[in-house]
């Protein structure tokens, strides 16, 4: 299982021209900490810092979440 932890609800945008297409894109990510466990399902001593791309709604807005806690099983 992995557990996800947001801290913040600091959002940082990339935006720019795609070097193949030459459209426009923008990016919202966002910073979340993932709570992994080991081989024998024993949580890892630290949380491993992760960026994750926010989806956009119909506006184009970036969707965020406050707290997630996202259960994965192997």
């Amino acid at each position: 299982m992995i557990r996800v932890s947001v801290k913040s609800t600091e959002v940082r945008n990339q935006s720019g021209v795609a070097k193949g297409s030459g459209k426009q894109y923008s990016l919202d990510f966002q910073t979340v900490w993932m709570h992994t466990v080991d081989r024998n399902g024993q949580p890892n001593p630290y949380p491993e810092k992760v960026e994750i791309i926010l989806p956009k709604n119909d506006q184009g807005a970036a969707l965020f979440y406050p707290m997630v806690l996202i259960p994965i099983q192997n």
